[in-house]
């Protein structure tokens, strides 16, 4: 049959698939299901398809794998339709085979397996929803070649959908599986007996489906969006796979080749995919591996001067968990921030050069603890914590106490750029520390109190005749001790003496955008303060508008004397930082007690230490005692 007469797209012929309320189909696997797969698509990440095609393709046993443009329909139409194309040469399926693969929802006719196994939204199920039209699927088995068409039907159901095609006697007659259009084995598998080739036709028929849903929103970055999406996806392509994409030179379609071809000059050009590792190796300058509880660490240090490659990989720092050599769970860039801080990574300059890839240990049936990726397989879970979330936290603390020279070198280095005040904080609170603190108990068998152990926020109840007490924070929380403990709210059969171990000052820098320690519209815009727990660092955005207005304002009243800009910034960060130390310290304090046991990192979240220093009636007062000592009565500049 001719490739021009077997599908009803536009082109002339009287056999096409019926796609009509009366016209046979066989529905997918269950009744309803056209919810159930826009639903799971929904659910998807944006070019899930492409990790789905090739993730077949290669269960499928193929060395050589394809994303390309449908040239043969490219030539037909005279370059006005552009479908997305994925081909293989793995081994192929026959049409009764097709018929039983693609005739079901689960990918690949795989029923779901265990949570660790492969059972994504699968190749179908990320393709349809934006291919109504239909998917070609031609396969090649021993040198039989078959094809079948899956689409959606008028009444939102996604079915197999059945060819119309004129028997000997000129009548109409339906079958599942007919033979493959003339000229797509020559042109794309080259020469091979088995293989594979999808092909998209979108809604109409008519669409240019090759860089995906949703292209005419995003054209100039689209032209290379198939690498971008595989080499960030797979961590490694090992080199018995090769995976080819086609990029065009330019986004604008006019410029498009109307035929194929591999050079940009002549229009685009195919290029090897090859997964992040590559692009990580090719531009590090160093990497390693730390091994934690129940993962290992994988980091690299990037050059500072690294190659561009945005728009094929990664090319910035980020963070990333692997599994089964798939990266989930990416955070790039800023977003990443608050995940490098659980690794004791705080500073911009550093962790801009750092890349983190944690490979724990999968979840497997007889195991507690381990990971594994939800239905849609976009997000990776753990099993172990209440809500499946990664304990980075956890690892981050371990990675922090074994970091390696390297890296710890690169934070060093970062923090010596960093603005700091000078200020002695310990000295400056030191007639405070004892009520920015609660009080905490060491068994002794002369103790004084009778207790009960470890109860956050109850009451240290004396022996008879004695007073009573509040409790405090937990043992070995930050400002605590090891072997520490609070009281619950009854007096217990516990003997114990009083303790108050000196709290850890939290250390504090300035960040600005004007010396690079924090970038223009970063996570910290519109925020004063945040506090880092795992190296008990309070990070000031010096930028926040708040302390931009009291500095001007006390510059302007005191800005004829020489020298005065200097002494009032100095002031400002110096009252400021003062008072966001303390506040941190207590707000410590609290994470024993009953009510804050649980959620006491909301007292040092960023709206938090926000919410703190507005109100500028305790703090000005402060400022303007400190400035007027310093500067004597004022001399605005209006009155000069």
């Amino acid at each position: 049959m001719s490739s021009k007469n077997q599908l009803g797209l536009g082109l002339p012929g009287a056999v096409s698939a019926g796609v009509g309320p009366h016209k046979p189909s066989t529905e997918m696997g269950i009744g309803a299901n056209g919810p159930l797969v826009d639903r799971a698509f929904k659910e998807a990440l944006p070019h899930q398809y492409d990790r789905e095609v090739v993730k077949n393709a290669i269960e499928a046993g193929a060395s050589y794998i394809e994303i390309t443009p449908d040239w043969v329909h490219v030539e037909e139409t005279g370059g006005e339709v552009y479908r997305y194309a994925v081909v293989d040469n793995g081994h192929g399926m026959s049409g009764e085979e097709l018929v039983k693969y693609f005739n079901m929802i689960s990918s690949s006719g795989k029923s779901i397996g265990p949570v660790d196994g492969n059972f994504g939204v699968g190749a179908k199920i990320s393709l349809m929803p934006w291919n109504p039209r239909g998917l070609l699927i031609m396969s090649w088995k021993d040198g039989e070649g078959s094809m079948v068409r899956i689409g959606k039907k008028p009444n939102g159901n996604y079915a197999l959908l059945h060819w119309e095609i004129a028997d000997e006697d000129g009548e109409s007659v339906y079958e599942a599986v007919v033979q493959p259009f003339e000229g797509y084995k020559e042109a794309f598998l080259k020469g091979s007996d088995t293989g594979t080739i999808i092909v998209a036709t979108g809604d109409t028929g008519t669409e240019d489906t090759y860089l995906g849903p949703n292209y005419g929103d995003r054209k100039k970055s689209a032209i290379k969006v198939h690498s971008l999406a595989l080499n960030t996806r797979f961590f490694h392509i090992p080199d018995e796979h090769e995976i080819r994409v086609f990029e065009f030179a330019s986004s604008k379609k006019a410029q498009w080749p109307k035929q194929r071809v591999n050079a940009m000059p002549q229009g685009g050009m195919y290029r090897r995919v090859r997964g992040a590792r590559y692009y990580l190796e090719r531009n590090k300058e160093t990497s390693g591996t730390v091994h934690v509880s129940g993962a290992k660490i994988h980091w690299w240090i990037l050059q500072e001067d690294r190659e561009d490659i945005s728009q094929i990989a990664i090319s910035r720092n980020f963070i990333a968990a692997l599994f089964d050599n798939e990266l989930y769970n990416i955070s790039s860039g800023n977003e990443g921030r608050h995940h490098y801080q659980s690794f004791g990574v705080v500073y911009e300059k550093a962790f801009s050069r750092l890349t983190l890839v944690v490979e724990a240990d999968h979840y497997n049936k007889g195991k507690l603890e381990g990971v594994f990726p939800n239905t849609p397989r976009s997000q990776l879970l753990y099993m172990g914590t209440p809500n499946g979330e990664l304990p980075l936290k956890q690892w981050g603390a371990e990675f922090l106490d074994q970091m390696p020279e390297e890296v710890r070198k690169l934070c060093e280095e970062a923090a010596a750029s960093s603005v700091k005040t000078g200020v002695d904080a310990k000295d400056k609170l030191k007639d405070y520390l004892h009520r920015l603190q609660s009080v905490q108990f060491r068994r002794a068998l002369n103790g004084k109190f009778l207790v009960s152990l470890n109860k956050p926020g109850g009451l240290g109840v004396k022996r008879p005749g004695t007073t009573i007490h509040k409790g405090g924070s937990k043992p070995g929380s930050p400002g605590g001790q090891k072997g520490l403990f609070t009281s619950g709210g009854q007096a217990g059969p516990t003997p114990a003496r009083k303790v108050n171990p000196v709290p850890a000052i939290p250390t504090a820098e300035w960040l600005y955008a004007r010396d690079g320690s924090r970038t223009e519209g970063d996570d910290m815009e519109g925020r004063a303060a945040r506090y880092v727990e795992s190296t008990n660092l309070i990070q000031i955005n010096g930028d926040f508008p708040l302390f931009r207005e009291v500095t001007d304002y006390w510059v302007a009243r005191y800005g004829a004397t020489p020298g005065a800009e200097d002494i009032v910034m100095r002031v400002v960060r110096e009252v400021y930082e003062l008072d966001l130390i303390a506040k941190v310290i207590q707000a410590r304090a609290m994470k024993g007690t009953v009510h804050w046991a649980s959620r006491w990192d909301q007292l040092v979240s960023e709206e938090s230490l926000t919410m703190a220093v507005l109100g500028i009636v305790g703090t000005d007062h402060s400022i303007g005692t400190k400035v007027g000592g310093a500067l004597g009565g004022t001399r605005s500049r209006k009155a000069v």
